[in-house]
């Protein structure tokens, strides 16, 4: 039992991150105060509780699959190409954004 909190911790965060705790008795079906049972160990859930978190870890499980096969494709194509500056002469027109600082003083 000593490894329920442990379990239900890293499931909500996982989850629902910050507002696991709020969320998780729902997704549980159950209240407050039996999850806060729970969560101090002093009833043990159910295989069918624990069953309710299978598809939802499934579902975070693909989504994280989805975003490591994108970041890996982005990290492994070729660097951007430099930008090319505007002549002095369109900045001096006023062409450009201004700098987040605002204007440069000399």
């Amino acid at each position: 039992m000593a490894d329920q909190l442990d379990r239900l911790t890293a499931c909500g965060e996982l989850l629902f991150g910050s507002a696991w705790r709020e969320k998780l008795p729902k997704l549980l079906n159950t209240d407050q105060r039996l999850f806060r049972r729970y969560l101090a160990e002093t009833v043990v859930m159910t295989p069918a509780k624990w069953a309710l978190l299978i598809e939802p870890l499934r579902n975070r499980a693909a989504d994280a699959d989805r975003y490591l096969a994108q970041v890996t494709e982005m990290a492994a194509a070729p660097p951007p190409q430099p930008t090319t500056r505007l002549p002095r002469s369109a900045s001096a027109s006023g062409d450009e954004a201004p700098s987040p600082g605002g204007p440069v003083r000399p």
